[in-house]
């Protein structure tokens, strides 16, 4: 059956695909830079360190959870991350108060007085251990600003799945995702350069670090879909009004005319804020040249104000598709 081992002092995972993986050797006590001072304690310390881990992963493992061998493993490592640092560290969780939730929070203080701990879940429940600030509320509507966490526990995998991005660039420099994935899941397309556990039912606890190059691709990645979206909106809203742009003014009723103004302001106003991020001034101009064309129409009905609806609109659609095969 994958899970613990402790071996001396070393923490090994059983994983059902890798065999043993070492997940902590608390012997390095040279390795530790918190403010667990283990450099000018004796021997017995780190024993009594290895002890309490122990009975911690234990505790987790008795869970009725089918994860509960991944849980542990995951306490173990987020206490290696821990270990290392001195400085007050910031972790969020996003999932159940749960048994690995609780041990955690009271394994942090040991490292640093001022460790933070932030649960996120729509049903947390009312009481909490100390060490934890509880957040109650959706996982999809969290804010998530860049560069805040050290750690990052994603425990809701459906949940976390459209905003991945987002998550990993709301670690600092080097911090570390873990992310629990059941059976058949794949977040490889999202998660690059990834490690794993894998228990013996194929549940995975997923391991992904934020390196510089991994933020740089993310922050291309988080921009490129923004824009494309809002660009795939600006095409609807344009296309819209060109389908009916003939009806249009052929029916001089004011309503629809004064709604199709609206509609290519609003556009305007997306086409503004995609295309100056693009570095072109022509297509904002064009923009502002198709409206305006409408709003002549609109007070003096003429055949050649009419036309230049026609020509404004198709220079455009046309400048679009040239700048970018829109």
């Amino acid at each position: 059956m994958s899970g613990i081992v402790l071996d001396d002092r070393r923490f090994y995972f059983d994983d059902a695909c890798r065999g043993r993986v070492l997940l902590l050797d608390t012997g390095e006590v040279l390795a530790n830079a918190s403010r667990a001072l283990l450099h000018y304690i004796d021997d017995d310390y780190v024993w009594v360190m290895r002890d309490n881990l122990k009975n911690i992963t234990e505790y987790i493992g008795r869970g009725a959870d089918d994860n509960s061998s991944l849980r542990a493993a995951a306490t173990v490592l987020a206490v290696r991350e821990f270990w290392g640092k001195y400085r007050q560290r910031r972790l969020m969780r996003w999932g159940p108060l749960d048994r690995s939730a609780i041990a955690l929070a009271k394994m942090l203080p040991i490292f640093h007085d001022e460790n933070l701990f932030f649960i996120v879940a729509p049903d947390m429940p009312e009481a909490t251990p100390e060490a934890i600030i509880p957040v109650r509320t959706s996982y999809r509507t969290f804010p998530l600003p860049e560069r805040d966490f050290d750690l990052f526990i994603l425990d809701v995998a459906a949940a976390g799945q459209d905003r991945l991005p987002q998550i990993l660039l709301s670690l600092r420099p080097g911090g570390l995702l873990l992310a629990f994935l059941p059976a058949g899941s794949d977040f490889s397309r999202v998660l690059p350069n990834t490690t794993c556990l894998t228990d013996n039912a194929g549940n995975r606890l997923v391991s992904v670090r934020l390196t510089p190059e991994l933020a740089r691709l993310l922050r291309e990645e988080t921009v490129v879909g923004q824009l494309a979206r809002q660009k795939r909106l600006i095409a609807y809203m344009l296309d819209e009004i060109g389908g009916s742009l003939g009806p249009l003014l052929a029916s001089g009723e004011n309503g629809p005319l004064d709604a199709a103004i609206a509609q290519a302001s609003l556009a305007e106003d997306i086409i503004l804020s995609v295309y100056e991020e693009l570095l072109s001034d022509d297509i904002p101009w064009l923009a502002n040249r198709f409206k305006e064309s409408l709003i002549d129409y609109r007070l003096r009905r003429t055949d050649r104000l009419r036309a230049r609806v026609f020509d404004e609109y198709r220079a455009l659609r046309h400048d679009m598709k040239e700048y970018d095969d829109f």
